[in-house]
């Protein structure tokens, strides 16, 4: 495909990145010619600078036989009079521009412009995994009666085997997340309290797991599926995904404080929301008291600053104790840095990037939720053909994947290692998401990069 991507910020250069590796013929506009720094060394497509919507520079790039065109700037004008020209005068068949402010939503829509607004995808997911408890469903396939859960280990199972949980016919053990990492199992593996594990589970049978977790009642705290309403969150950081955020958690009934260094951002809040809000920085600790921290059950780190979310939700996570803490991360390259500390965290860059390649190139295989703390994603899709006749064993090995199950024929499938793909089979996995790519390739009939 010949893809246009006109913005080279952060998401932008990781749009490139990743279409340059799977061979299609990207050429990236931005006005900075400094931008195209993000792209690195490898990066084999096309960079031009100039204006995204000047006509010229749109045709010299190809925009006339293009496939796809991109508009990732930081300027929501600028994208839509770029999508607008791509889609209207030159006929580009798939038209993609990112959006920031949400109340731009319905301009766009108006417009009949496709959009990935990233600041609701953000306060969304944020407040997904803030109002997750001890029981995490990630997907649940009604028709099938399968849930992919995760679980977080309390006392009464400490120094149980894996063994006394993992039943094939039942419920399947697809990953242990422990120490901050993911770790190689076995039946006779012991589990400590705050290990995760990843499950595939038959429907109804999460009692069964909540018996295993010395819990009676699946609806206990201990295990609950969700906080509970009415209680206390705190939010660091008032642009617009902190706002949306705070809106978002105080319609639903949560107790909500928000902090800001600049009061003026406060304006961002609508005129529903009914918590409160304190000017001073995050990380302060005199700040912190005043906006309840001892109180709170909840923390999220929202800042445009990667370094100050970091450090206010290590001294909210250490200090303070507060039972769930997310933070924002705006720079991939930091993920390592989040990981090895064990903050749960957000990143919107990968959550627009991903947002925009389904829409671009509608993946084989999608991404159905991540998980142990964004190490491993879920995925979902169509036996390949060189798959199909092959162990399942072989296909864990070699897509680096664990197989949570098959449907086939209509019919949920647990398989063992020994079970062989069929065609046709829909296979639901595990994996870290740096295999996502190769699993792409292979769920699209080809191993290696390229067209």
């Amino acid at each position: 495909m010949h893809i246009i991507i006109t913005g080279c910020g952060r998401v932008g250069a990781h749009l490139a990145q990743f279409l340059a590796y799977e061979g299609h013929n990207v050429v990236v506009i931005d006005r900075n010619p400094n931008s195209f720094n993000r792209l690195g060394g490898t990066f084999n497509g096309i960079t031009m600078q100039g204006v995204a919507f000047d006509e010229e520079l749109l045709k010299e790039a190809g925009i006339e036989t293009a496939d796809a065109l991109a508009a990732v700037t930081n300027y929501d004008n600028t994208n839509m009079m770029t999508a607008e020209i791509a889609s209207n005068i030159f006929k580009v068949p798939t038209v993609i521009a990112r959006l920031y402010n949400p109340d731009k939503k319905q301009t766009f829509h108006k417009m009949g412009i496709d959009y990935v607004c990233g600041t609701t995808l953000l306060a969304e997911r944020i407040m997904d995994k803030l109002l997750q408890g001890n029981l995490i469903v990630l997907n649940e396939d009604p028709e099938l009666g399968v849930e992919i859960v995760e679980l977080t280990v309390d006392n009464a199972s400490r120094d149980r085997a894996i063994s006394s949980v993992h039943d094939i016919n039942k419920h399947k053990v697809l990953s242990l997340f422990s120490g901050n990492k993911n770790i190689e199992w076995d039946d006779d593996t012991r589990l400590n309290p705050g290990d995760r594990l990843v499950m595939a589970v038959k429907e109804g049978t999460t009692r069964i797991l909540s018996f295993f977790w010395g819990v009676k009642d699946t609806g206990d705290k201990q295990l609950s599926s969700q906080v509970s309403e009415g209680a206390k969150v705190v939010i660091a950081g008032c642009g617009r995904v902190g706002a949306q955020l705070a809106d978002m958690l105080s319609q639903d009934g949560y107790g909500v404080t928000v902090i800001d260094k600049d009061e003026s951002s406060f304006h961002r809040l609508s005129k529903t929301f009914s918590g409160e809000a304190i000017a001073g920085y995050s990380f302060d600790e005199e700040t912190l008291n005043r906006a309840g921290i001892n109180e709170a059950d909840m923390f999220a780190s929202v800042t445009n600053y990667d370094n100050t979310n970091l450090m206010t939700a290590e001294v909210v996570k250490h200090i303070f104790r507060v039972p769930k803490v997310i933070a924002r991360l705006y720079n991939p390259d930091k993920t390592e840095t989040f990981e090895a500390l064990g903050m749960d965290y957000v990143c919107g860059t990968a959550l627009v990037t991903r947002g925009m390649l389904e829409k671009i190139l509608r993946p084989k295989a999608r991404v159905l939720a991540a998980c142990c703390n964004n190490t491993r994603s879920l995925v979902d899709f169509i036996c390949p053909e060189k798959l199909v006749g092959k162990k399942v064993a072989w296909g864990e090995e070699n897509l680096r994947m664990r197989v949570g199950y098959l449907e086939r024929d209509g019919k949920l499938v647990f398989p063992s290692r020994d079970e062989r793909f069929q065609k046709d089979d829909r296979i639901i996995a595990l994996a870290a998401p740096g295999r996502l790519q190769k699993i792409e390739r292979y769920a699209r009939g080809r191993s290696g990069n390229g067209r």
